[in-house]
């Protein structure tokens, strides 16, 4: 009777410890994420199959920011998808505080992060029209 007690609580154990494989989740991690440290805050590059397709009116990005008083370095812009963030895109500042986001396809429609060297940010929203500049 013991050795039966003992086989019953072992076999109860290891299907409480079941695989978790049976959750099911409306869209996959990415596949090869590459870290950026933003301010203590990590945002991963996404697999770009479970980020939201473009919109198709949209135009190739040209969005030129300037701030003045910023010092050189690098800025991204940083989108959120699913409560990830990912990095969209980087571009050098230059000592006068300049810098161009440009690419030869147009970026994923949404809420977007322009992320400044010294930490600062604004929050942009981007969507069909991707040429723009602000000061």
């Amino acid at each position: 009777m013991k050795y039966f007690f003992i086989l019953l609580v072992g076999i109860s154990f290891l299907l409480s410890c079941g695989n978790d494989s049976e959750q099911s989740s409306s869209a996959t991690p990415p596949a090869d994420p590459s870290p950026v440290n933003l301010n203590g805050k990590s945002a991963v590059v996404a697999s770009p199959d479970i980020i939201p397709l473009v919109n198709p009116k949209a135009n190739n990005p040209k969005i030129e920011i300037v701030v003045e008083g910023l010092g050189a370095g690098t800025a991204f812009l940083i989108n959120t998808f699913q409560g990830q963030n990912y990095r969209l895109d980087s571009a050098l500042v230059d000592a006068k505080g300049r810098m161009v986001f440009e690419e030869n396809t147009p970026y994923r429609s949404g809420f977007t992060y322009a992320v400044f060297p010294d930490q600062s940010n604004i929050q942009l929203l981007i969507d069909e029209d991707q040429q723009f500049s602000m000061k």
